[in-house]
């Protein structure tokens, strides 16, 4: 895509160690081709080697104490950082973190179809008002805060500088989104200047429903049906696999986009803070050391599971069930399993059909052949 506008972008980054992996460097990569000027914001830490690979991309790194999330990046970006920033100088500014795998095609995409929609700042998704159950409180429609785009009359005007002044720091995740992505969009809704999402555009409207997090519920639905540009990191888990499996199987079939970034950064992050309650990792280190693998439990869970074997290309032996209900010649009881001694069993139970079952299951196998879910 040409550049036709004068474009700051604004990129949050955080890593437990300070470490950039590769699908960092990409998205940077991507977006460079879009900005004039690009501050990359680190939330803790100053790695040597992290600080040369972003020096690859822009000399205005801002190190800042891990707090406040993005919301608190951003305000400290915009009053400190940049306090004697020529605002007028900027068509745009975008507003974007390391939350997300992409993108799998040019933003020149998005960014031209966004060229002649009058709005003042824009996203990639957004919130329908409703409650949000895990919180048990009402949250307000707003655009995430991911990826946001916002224009020269909205930062110009004296309501900008107000809105990060007056943000108190988030402290929880919870908070972040409240008194940061829901607060932005109201806040400047409010003052009279118009939102739209990439979502809006493309009829992808469609999968917004109140308590539901449209990335996550629908996640290879938008990959697959309208061209959304990215995957967040949230929707990966074994638990969730077949929506996973769909999403990846797209990008592959239909982008250049390498899925090995996302998978080096996942097993990366699984070393780090282990995916629960099955851990990539564990999982490909148990199939690797056993010959034949079963999977007790023939539910969610075992479909899942069934899935990301088939995505990895591994084969399943039998699935075990206590009581054979399924008239399914991959289904059997437990009292027909006789596991060898380099056989393995992954129990794909939640926590209460686990504490019923395990019980039964160790007296008869040694620990070492079996795969448990952690809570």
């Amino acid at each position: 895509m040409k550049r036709n506008k004068d474009r700051l972008g604004i990129f949050v980054f955080y890593d437990v160690n300070n470490v950039l992996n590769d699908y960092v460097f990409f998205l940077l990569k991507s977006i460079k081709e879009l900005v004039n000027k690009l501050v990359v914001v680190i939330n803790g830490g100053n790695k040597q080697e992290t600080m040369e690979k972003l020096y690859c991309f822009t000399s205005y790194l801002y190190i800042r104490e891990n707090i406040g999330y993005d919301g608190g990046a951003y305000k400290d970006t915009f009053l400190i950082f940049l306090a004697d920033e020529k605002w007028e100088c900027w068509d745009e500014v975008i507003l974007f973190n390391d939350t997300f795998y992409g993108p799998f095609f040019s933003w020149g995409h998005i960014f031209e179809k966004f060229e002649n929609i009058d709005v003042d700042f824009w996203g990639l998704s957004r919130w329908v008002q409703g409650e949000e159950k895990n919180w048990g409180c009402e949250i307000a429609e707003h655009v995430q805060g991911y990826f946001i785009v916002i224009r020269k009359r909205m930062v110009l005007s004296p309501y900008f500088m107000e809105f990060w002044r007056q943000l108190q720091y988030p402290l929880t995740y919870q908070r972040a989104v409240i008194n940061f992505e829901a607060e932005f969009t109201k806040f400047f809704s409010q003052k009279g200047f118009l939102f739209k999402t990439w979502l809006d555009l493309v009829g992808g409207n469609v999968l917004l429903h109140k308590g539901e997090v449209v990335y996550l519920k629908h996640a290879d639905l938008l990959v697959s049906q309208y061209d959304f540009p990215i995957i967040k990191r949230k929707v990966f888990s074994i638990t969730n696999f077949s929506k996973v499996y769909n999403a990846l199987k797209y990008i592959e079939n239909n982008y250049c986009f390498d899925t090995d970034l996302i998978w080096k950064h996942l097993k990366y992050l699984d070393r780090v803070r282990e995916f629960k309650p099955f851990s990539f990792n564990k999982m490909e280190e148990f199939y690797n050391n056993h010959k034949n693998i079963y999977i007790y439990g023939y539910g969610k869970w075992g479909h899942e599971i069934e899935k990301y074997f088939e995505y990895q290309k591994w084969n399943v032996e039998k699935f075990v069930v206590s009581e054979q209900e399924c008239k399914s010649d991959k289904v059997i009881k437990f009292s027909e399993l006789d596991l060898e001694s380099n056989d393995g069993l992954i129990l794909a139970l939640g926590r209460k059909a686990l504490g019923e079952v395990y019980p039964v299951i160790s007296q008869k196998y040694k620990r070492g052949q079996l795969l448990l879910p952690e809570f």
